[in-house]
């Protein structure tokens, strides 16, 4: 419910500072006046965007303010955004400035445009004139009947299960697309491993093969050049061995006279040893090099092969060979995307047994509610001079409901159906009704469903658009019948409801030095009298006895 508004520097509005009661609320004025200011401010106050647009001219900010009262389920909220309220009054104060700074206070703390939405969501519903528009839409036909039928909870539990089953058969499908792409992958794999196969590398074999080659190809020069070195240094005469033995002879005999050469004689010999060694180690090395020159060529092919497998699979040898170790678990991972196929499968069977479970017990339920809806908007419209007039819901659903027929919404579509003529045959709403049978269509099913809704307060916004006066006073009673049970504001252009609210409210545009202005204040007694008196089409005596006559049962 709506305590108050204040409305600052807004748009054509310079201050409006308004209180409302409980009851049914008229807002009135001249065409142009301004009326839709009003629902502006409250969408704003209910989380709309509020930009420099709304700012009025030559100022430099706006903002506007409203105490609200809010259902006591909306405490838990509250409490997490710390937030004290009184009776679960709030305050909402939102205000912009020219350099498109915004504030958004909620009974003194600063919150963010979610979490406004999230706490005044239900609080107030706004019924507009594009409403009607809404009966031509088959998606709000169905919205409706689950509003009805109190389909909430159960359709949050559908929903939640149609995501899954949508997100796993997203799954499946995009595994299902790979499918094909895993085949040629495993293909690819198996073809690289044997290729890897066939030449069967060893760690290091390519350095290895590689100083083999370069060493046959120089055998011969090795071996010329090794055999010189051991016949010079150990084994031909004159041998750098015999001439230091014959030495040694000598320094051993010179030791014998002159002990001060014991160092000396020690390095001869020691030289003598190494010279042995060197000469081993060359003998060996000889004995050691390749001789067979009819395997260069092998080597060169093996050497070759190697190097094709590190070109492709690479760059080094150990790449090649850590390559290898990973393409049977990488095979063997594909594969098992076939047997993952299966399980994924099995569960999107299930889920979707479940989802169609719980759309099909959805889909009863919406029969049954359809039935019991359809005759109290018959009832409702027969109220406002359609007597005769055919209303019916109907629930469309497959024979045997399948995967291909689930949506968010479950298996069925829902189409109101309507005959304004007795005896003619029912027809789809969209199809045959006029502006005015809308707006009365329209009004039914929002009475019904505020009983429902939990929205403590209900704006009709021009919805008696095309009626004719006898009916315009008739929705009235109908919109006054509502507002013993919530708040009920209405802007209308007829008298004859103007005339029935328990308070009333006029907008009106002026104009003085060529500035435009718009003030929306609270009118009683003798101005309410005047006002209704224009609605009936002008002040004269005339229209101020009438319209006395329509207010005498309140003023």
């Amino acid at each position: 419910m709506i305590h108050e508004l204040l409305l600052e520097n807004f748009v054509l509005i310079e201050r409006a500072e308004l209180s409302f009661n409980k009851g049914l609320i008229a807002i009135t004025g001249e065409t142009g006046a301004g009326k839709s200011l009003f629902i502006q401010g409250i969408k704003l106050i209910l989380g709309g965007k509020f930009g420099q647009q709304h700012i009025r001219n030559n100022e430099e900010s706006s903002q506007i303010q409203a105490v609200i009262q809010i259902d006591l389920n909306k405490k838990e909220l509250l409490d997490e955004l710390g937030i004290i309220s009184d009776n679960n009054e709030l305050i909402i104060r939102r205000a912009v400035t020219k350099n498109g700074r915004n504030k958004n206070v909620l009974s003194g703390s600063q919150i963010s445009i979610a979490e406004l939405k999230k706490i005044t969501e239900d609080t107030v519903s706004i019924a507009g004139q594009h409403e009607q528009q809404n009966l031509l839409k088959e998606e709000m036909h169905l919205l409706w009947l689950d509003a009805y039928a109190k389909l909430n909870e159960k359709k949050e539990e559908y929903l939640k299960k149609f995501r899954q089953w949508q997100e796993l058969s997203r799954e499946l499908d995009s595994k299902l697309k790979k499918k094909k792409e895993t085949k040629t992958l495993i293909e690819k794999l198996e073809t690289n491993g044997q290729k890897i196969d066939a030449v069967s590398p060893k760690k290091n074999e390519d350095i290895t093969l590689e100083e083999n080659i370069r060493l046959l190809k120089s055998s011969a020069q090795l071996v010329n050049l090794g055999s010189e070195c051991y016949k010079n240094l150990y084994a031909g005469k004159g041998s750098v061995i015999e001439n230091l033995y014959k030495i040694k002879l000598d320094l051993e005999k010179m030791l014998s006279i002159d002990p001060n050469l014991s160092k000396t004689f020690k390095e001869l010999e020691n030289a003598h040893f190494l010279i042995e060694e060197i000469s081993d180690v060359i003998r060996d090395y000889l004995e050691k090099l390749p001789k067979d020159i009819s395997r260069l060529e092998q080597f060169e092919d093996r050497f070759y092969a190697l190097k094709e497998l590190k070109r492709h699979y690479g760059p080094e040898l150990d790449d090649v060979i850590s390559y290898r170790m990973r393409i049977d678990s990488e095979i063997e991972a594909l594969r098992k995307n076939d047997e993952f196929i299966d399980e994924l499968s099995k569960k999107i069977d299930v889920k979707e047994k479940a989802l169609l479970d719980v759309a099909i017990s959805i889909s009863n339920i919406r029969k049954q509610a359809a039935q019991k809806f359809s005759k109290e908007i018959e009832k409702s419209i027969s109220e406002l001079k359609m007597k005769g007039t055919r209303f019916e819901i109907q629930v469309i659903t497959p024979e045997n409901p399948g995967k291909s027929d689930l949506t968010p919404d479950g298996v069925d579509r829902v189409l109101f159906l309507f005959s304004a003529n007795p005896g003619a045959p029912l027809g789809q709403l969209k199809e045959i009704a006029s502006g005015g049978e809308l707006s009365r269509v329209m009004l039914a099913i929002r009475e019904i469903l505020s009983e429902t809704e939990e929205a403590g307060t209900i704006i009709f916004d021009e919805i008696d658009a095309g009626l004719s006066a006898e009916v315009a006073e008739l929705v009235g009673y109908k919109l006054k019948k509502l507002s013993k049970a919530m708040q009920v504001f209405v802007i209308t252009h007829f008298p004859q409801i103007a005339a029935l609210a328990d308070s009333h409210f006029i907008v009106k545009k002026n104009i003085e030095s060529g500035e435009t202005s718009t003030e929306i204040y609270e009118i009683t007694n003798e101005d309410r009298k005047r006002e209704v008196a224009r609605m009936l089409g002008g002040i004269s005596e005339e229209s101020m006895i009438l319209s006395e006559k329509l207010l005498q049962n309140i003023l």
